[in-house]
């Protein structure tokens, strides 16, 4: 518990100053991305002196709640799914590859899959075929993971063709891929880039989720998701999932947020894809409404 209290963005960045000051470093460029622009536009708050310049690259608002921040992208992933699925209708391949429409193959593939795991004959590497189930959790987290690039939401509707068709096969495998799962164990895989109690450390320290019991907080959190499904009926685990672990989780975070960012002397360029899931280009916005000498580059698509 002790450590947990200081598994924290603000401890990392005065460790990162600290650093700064003992090897004798000059100003600095600060370069975040994603996670990494709440500990850059913290630093530069903290440390105005310290900083040469600021990029931020995937934008967190550090304003916003941990209900208002899984909200924003929760509502924005929704809303770049569906957009996914309407593009397929303009493109004459893949209507003709999907005549019934993305979104009904997937809708029906969920609504059967959360009547009953969808069975899917899968034929392992020695030849040997065996029964693997497909479920609306496995579905939902293959379809989240699409949305990051214009590649890889290609590939998702691609793998609805063949579920059209009665070919699980594919999207089953891109779910293995998706969610490091061994495809001929079913045995989860070691991703060597993510450290999944680090994760949760940091982020269940840097947000509140309101007083009471572990129960209490999980309960108001699922009430929160219940209220919002009418608007994200394909994602809304992406906006309870990682709450309800940090609801459980031994340290909480503040419930206070800070001030937006308002950058300094030094220039901040702020750079965000329209199409991002995770940090919908809305928090890139925010920022450079509030920060001086800040710039925008933002990519289309």
């Amino acid at each position: 518990d002790a450590f947990l209290a200081v598994a924290n963005t603000d401890q990392a960045i005065r460790d990162s100053e600290l650093f700064r000051q003992k090897i004798g470093a000059p100003k600095v460029w600060l370069y975040g991305e994603s996670y990494g622009t709440r500990i850059v536009q913290a630093y530069a708050t903290q440390f105005p002196a310290a900083v040469k310049g600021v990029i931020l690259d995937g934008v967190v608002d550090l304003t916003l709640s941990a209900e208002a921040f899984y909200r924003r992208y929760t509502l924005a992933s929704e809303q770049l799914l569906a957009e996914t699925f309407a593009l397929c209708a303009t493109i004459p391949a893949c209507q003709a590859d999907i005549p019934g429409g993305a979104a009904q193959v997937y809708d029906d593939l969920v609504a059967r899959a959360a009547a009953a795991p969808l069975t899917v004959p899968y034929i392992l590497t020695d030849g040997s075929t065996v029964q693997r189930q497909l479920t609306t959790a496995l579905l939902e987290a293959t379809a989240f993971n699409a949305l990051y690039s214009s590649e890889g939401r290609a590939e998702f509707l691609r793998t609805l063709a063949a579920a059209g068709r009665g070919n699980l096969v594919p999207l089953l495998q891109l779910g293995y891929f998706n969610m490091y799962i061994d495809p001929e164990t079913e045995i989860g895989m070691e991703d060597p880039g993510w450290f999944g109690a680090a994760y949760y450390a940091i982020t269940c320290s840097d947000y509140g989720n309101g007083s009471g019991t572990p129960d209490d907080r999980a309960r108001r959190i699922l009430d929160e998701a219940k209220a919002l499904a009418p608007e994200a009926p394909r994602l809304i685990r992406s906006y309870f999932l990682e709450r309800i672990a940090c609801a459980y989780w031994p340290h909480q975070g503040p419930d206070s947020r800070p001030a937006p960012y308002a950058g300094g002397d030094f220039p901040t360029l702020v750079l965000n894809g329209d199409h991002d899931p995770i940090t919908p280009v809305t928090m890139a916005w925010s920022v450079l409404d509030n920060a001086r000498n800040s710039y925008g580059v933002f990519m289309a698509g």
